[in-house]
């Protein structure tokens, strides 16, 4: 099932950043807590693409040596320790822990200060573990915690901040944008990174 969501999403990415490239945008950023098709769209495209995750560990590699994540449900573990491999963080990141919701039950504390209470308080439970062990960042794993938690000022656990990868997503990709127009200097295109030819592109989008 989450390898199934992973490729409709992955699909959809890719999709979607050939057509903001054709169609003349200067970036573009994947939303999906697990850069579902990131690496697979930066093969296609020229113009800058940034992916949540990738952003946000990559500035948490800034901030600290060591760098936790807590994510909403056990079930992403395995795509989580996935894209940690593929970023090459093995050796940064200290763990990757869970807590039990569902990603309705996130949403709803969006509406419910007692569910936001209930959710904050799963989520420094299964934080404070990683801080006592050495992590100096943490990370909420995905989206939905990360706008969830935008309403905590300053928020750290045991001196460890947690860090919201949405508004470093949008500054990183600004940034990327700029750095071509300064240098014309983009992604590989050695190896896998090559643009295959545009028959597979056009198969892709369904042409």
């Amino acid at each position: 099932m989450l390898t199934l969501r992973w490729n409709f999403a992955a699909r959809d990415i890719v999709r979607n950043a050939i057509t903001a490239d054709r169609i003349a945008y200067d970036g573009f950023m994947a939303g999906h807590s697990q850069d579902s098709g990131l690496w697979e769209a930066k093969s296609v495209v020229d113009m800058p693409l940034a992916g949540l995750a990738e952003a946000t560990m990559l500035h948490a590699c800034a901030l600290g040596l060591r760098i936790g994540i807590v994510i909403i449900h056990p079930r992403f573990v395995p795509g989580f320790q996935t894209q940690i491999r593929r970023h090459g963080l093995v050796y940064r990141i200290a763990g990757v822990e869970a807590m039990p919701f569902e990603p309705a039950e996130m949403t709803a504390a969006f509406d419910s200060d007692e569910q936001y209470q209930k959710v904050l308080d799963a989520f420094n439970q299964f934080a404070e573990p990683l801080v006592r062990n050495g992590v100096d960042v943490l990370i909420p794993g995905g989206g939905i915690p990360m706008l969830l938690f935008e309403r905590e000022h300053n928020f750290n656990v045991m001196g460890a901040p947690v860090i919201n990868g949405i508004p470093i997503l949008v500054k990183m990709t600004e940034m990327a944008v700029e750095m071509q127009k300064l240098n014309d200097l983009g992604m590989s295109r050695s190896s896998d990174m090559m643009i295959p030819p545009d028959y597979i592109l056009e198969e892709l989008l369904g042409k």
